[in-house]
């Protein structure tokens, strides 16, 4: 039925969104260390 496609594919969505947090937080951990390292954004970094 296309109910349950619908449904698959709207599971499958909130899911992405539900890794959106987890890549930001990724990334902006990578780049604090990277400009940390360079002695850049000292006080942008707080970790």
């Amino acid at each position: 039925m296309a109910s349950e496609g619908y449904w698959h594919w709207f599971r499958s969505q909130a899911k992405a969104i539900e890794l959106v947090p987890l890549y930001t937080t990724t990334i902006v951990s990578l780049s604090c260390l990277l400009f940390w390292n360079y002695g850049l954004l000292e006080n942008f970094c707080f970790f």
